[in-house]
């Protein structure tokens, strides 16, 4: 399972609320199994819309987890890439690849394991392969294995981005329990600045959740320059955006402060460390793009280790060993060290999805 399914797993899964296989061929029969379940409303709502139809005894089995085969069928219904559909027919006939350095040649994705399966025989493995959304090299022997349950893929991509949740309330502890040490105004200020970085941060955030479908369809689809062209733009607004926080904290971290009705005692702290915190800025935009491709291309691992680092594993031990050695105006030095680092580990890891992914996809 891959970048773009791992994706549409995750998301669809719990949005269409259907916790079971139901996209087999069934028989029309009324599905006897769902009565009083608690997804009865959404599974009778799927069935309606054409989704899904259960399977040939009448049944719909809403507790067994759902295979590729019937997971495929079930996204490809959903979003109108059905077999008989004309956008289907447009990417059959007008799909090829390179055949040396200037010519192409008609492409024919072939998946080993699919010969006489249901999806094959209904047209939907045609569809799901020149749609992008199945890709043969993606498979060991280009073996589908259609049956094989998806839940452990979900969870693949699921827990890395439940840890990353959960990263920025054990740093808060942390930092808070080495503020402390030296005075409550110091948490009050990291609290502050916490609260400051989510007007820069978060239209970063929303710009990942845009851009991680496209990368991830593009990537399917196998549109190189489509893929790098979203990577590069992405960057540039990311950049522009942490730009501005940058000039924020370094230029008026005072008026910033007053925001929160600081104290003497608080501006005094603040101010230094406000400027101090916000040289992370001209780095964080890089990191927080990169960790987002490496999601899109299904290296959700990539990206839960810069996030951890980033935000925990570099930045606390920097913290805690600077507040022993230089006091409380080195402890905000860290969020720039925490950075430097994670953008030499972000950098490597390009480096690697670049070999080992990206320079692989043909250009179009």
């Amino acid at each position: 399972m891959k970048p773009m399914r791992q994706m549409v797993c995750a998301l669809l899964a719990v949005t269409l609320l259907i916790p079971a296989a139901a996209a087999s061929p069934g028989s029309g029969n009324p599905l006897w199994d769902v009565q009083g379940h608690w997804a009865q409303k959404e599974i009778q709502e799927a069935v309606a819309a054409g989704w899904v139809d259960g399977y040939p005894d009448g049944s719909f089995q809403p507790e067994k987890t759902i295979t590729r085969a019937e997971f495929t069928k079930l996204l490809l219904d959903a979003i109108h890439l059905t077999p008989d559909s004309e956008t289907v027919a447009w990417m059959t006939e007008t799909a090829t690849t390179k055949d040396g350095r200037y010519s192409e040649k008609k492409y024919v994705p072939i998946l080993n394991d699919m010969d006489g399966h249901w999806l094959t025989t209904q047209g939907w493995t045609d569809a799901a392969l020149y749609s992008g959304m199945v890709v043969p090299d993606d498979y060991n022997g280009k073996n589908f294995r259609p049956e094989k349950e998806i839940i452990g893929h979900i969870y693949a991509v699921g827990i890395p981005s439940i840890i990353m949740q959960s990263i920025s309330s054990i740093m808060t502890y942390c930092m808070n329990l080495i503020l402390v040490q030296f005075t409550v105004t110091a948490t009050a200020v990291f609290g502050v600045y916490f609260k400051l970085q989510s007007f820069f941060f978060m239209p970063v955030f929303g710009l990942n959740n845009g851009i991680t479908p496209i990368i991830a369809y593009n990537y399917g689809a196998r549109h190189r320059k489509r893929m790098l062209k979203t990577v590069k733009v992405s960057m540039f607004i990311a950049f522009c955006f942490t730009f501005i926080g940058f000039l924020a904290f370094e230029f008026i971290p005072k008026t910033l402060l007053g925001l929160f009705s600081a104290s003497e005692d608080m501006l005094t702290i603040g101010i230094p460390a406000l400027r101090i915190i916000g040289i992370h800025y001209l780095i964080a935009w890089f990191c927080i793009i990169a960790g987002t491709v490496f999601q899109a291309l299904g290296k959700a691992v990539f990206s839960m280790i810069v996030s951890i680092m980033r935000q925990l594993f570099v930045l606390v031990p920097a913290a805690y060993i600077l507040a022993s050695i230089g006091g409380l105006h080195a402890v905000w030095w860290s969020f720039p060290i925490a950075e430097i680092i994670s953008l030499i580990v972000s950098v490597a890891f390009l480096v690697v999805i670049n070999r080992t992914i990206i320079q692989k996809i043909p250009e179009a």
